[in-house]
C-alpha cells in the first residue's frame, strides 16, 4: 500500500513551477541508446540517438509516454520494440502521462505481476506555455 505524500515536489532553489525554471537551470531532451538485440531503446540522460530506434502500432505506451517528437520508425514484427532504461526518467514519463491528482491512485496499479501496464487517461502535459 502507499501513504499519501503531504510534500510538494520542489527544486533545490524552492520553486515548484517547472515550467519557468530560473535561466541557470535547463530541461534536457530525451536521450536513447539504440543496438538492444530485440531493438528496443534504451532510455537515458545521455544516450547518442533523439528518438525510438522502433515502435510497433500495437504499443500504446509510446503515445501515452512520449510526446510525437521521441517516436521512431513503424515495424510490424511483433518480436521487435521496446522500451528499457532509467527508472528514475521513465517514473516521471508516468507522471507526466496523467493529471498530477490521479498519480497516487494510478501508479501502484501500473506496475503488475512484474509488468508496466497502461491507462487511458487523459496526459498531465502542458500543451502550451
Amino acid at each position: 500500500m502507499v501513504k499519501p505524500c503531504s510534500c510538494a515536489m520542489t527544486d533545490y532553489h524552492g520553486s515548484t513551477d517547472a515550467t519557468s525554471p530560473p535561466p541557470a537551470e535547463t530541461w534536457h531532451p530525451l536521450r536513447f541508446d539504440h543496438g538492444h538485440p530485440d531493438y528496443a531503446s534504451y532510455l537515458t540522460s545521455s544516450g547518442a540517438e533523439d528518438t525510438l530506434d522502433c515502435q510497433r502500432n500495437d504499443q500504446a505506451w509510446i503515445h501515452m509516454l512520449l510526446p510525437s517528437v521521441y517516436h521512431g520508425k513503424e515495424i510490424q514484427d511483433p518480436r521487435y520494440g521496446g522500451l528499457i532504461g532509467d527508472l528514475g526518467i521513465f517514473l516521471a514519463l508516468v507522471a507526466f502521462s496523467m493529471e498530477p491528482k490521479h498519480l497516487q491512485q494510478w501508479l501502484p496499479w501500473m506496475f503488475q505481476n512484474s509488468a508496466w501496464q497502461t491507462h487511458s487517461l487523459g496526459h498531465g502535459r502542458k500543451l502550451a506555455f
